[in-house]
């Protein structure tokens, strides 16, 4: 459960960062195991859990169609309903993993043995893109040392 309190003002006296009301908060599903990391991407917050990411939108509501398509609209609510990607990918037990950068955030699944990215295109298994599959296998496999995190720095 993510709870919210109000605002803070600021160049006023108005500070209600100590208050939070009963509707004030938002759930993510249980069953795809415990939130592990957070991270802000604009107005959505991308929501790091160990079999599933989502994407979280703040001050943003997001309608789908029968057809599927679905459209972006400003909210009342500051957290609102959490919109899973497709794929099932989750990030490591600890959440250590994440590494960001100013597009997409990358991470590791060590249940899948992936690398994997997320950005605006949605989940993508980089380790098999780039033909990285025995690489990641025999790094997950034998202990995640951290070095895999670098392959992401250069631009």
């Amino acid at each position: 459960m993510f709870r919210h309190s109000l605002q803070y003002i600021q160049g006023t006296y108005v500070n209600e960062l100590s208050r939070f009301y009963p509707d004030n908060f938002e759930e993510a599903d249980i069953s795809f195991g415990d939130v592990l990391n957070l991270k802000m991407r604009e107005n959505f917050i991308r929501v790091f859990q160990r079999f599933k990411v989502g994407s979280m939108p703040v001050l943003r509501q997001i309608y789908f169609d029968n057809a599927g398509n679905n459209t972006v609209a400003t909210s009342e609510r500051i957290l609102n309903k959490i919109n899973y990607y497709a794929g099932d990918y989750g990030i490591d037990q600890y959440g250590l993993s994440l590494v960001s950068t100013d597009y997409g955030d990358y991470f590791i699944d060590d249940i899948n043995r992936a690398f994997v990215r997320a950005s605006l295109d949605g989940i993508t298994n980089v380790s098999d893109t780039f033909q990285m599959r025995g690489f990641f296998n025999e790094e997950l496999r034998t202990g995640y040392t951290g070095r895999a995190v670098f392959i992401v720095t250069g631009k």
